[in-house]
């Protein structure tokens, strides 16, 4: 993710008193991360296919959520992001950053993904942790 973009960021969800810059930016990886973590980046992987095979149904979903969160901070930030290319919200949706796994825990993209592809995804997950 480009400086620019991170500042913008920030600087949205400074506006709203949350700093991110408080936050330490680790970065994980699938490894080390706790389950939720490993579940919300396996699902963004899935929604990233959907984003380069059908980028503006995709998008007009996440759009459409958008205008019903409750999270002005999360509203923001995913708007920027949004507003740049696919390839920009695809490395931003898999880096492993702080930032990315809180734009993943409040994904726009929920409704993308069938009830039995979230359910694979979640089968493997269980059998890959055995």
């Amino acid at each position: 993710m480009s400086t620019v973009t991170n500042t913008k960021i920030i600087r949205v969800l400074n506006a709203e008193r949350f700093d991110i810059e408080r936050v330490p930016q680790t970065h994980d990886t699938l490894e080390t991360m706790n389950n939720g973590d490993r579940l919300c980046y396996k699902l963004s992987e899935a929604i990233c296919e959907r984003l380069r095979n059908d980028p503006a149904t995709t998008l007009r979903k996440a759009h459409n959520l958008l205008n019903r969160f409750d999270n002005d901070y999360a509203q923001k930030a995913w708007r920027e992001l949004l507003s740049h290319p696919i390839d920009h919200i695809i490395a931003t949706l898999t880096e492993f950053s702080d930032q990315g796994q809180w734009l993943r825990s409040c994904s726009p993209f929920a409704g993308v993904l069938s009830d039995s592809e979230r359910t694979e995804i979640i089968q493997k997950l269980r059998a890959d942790s055995k």
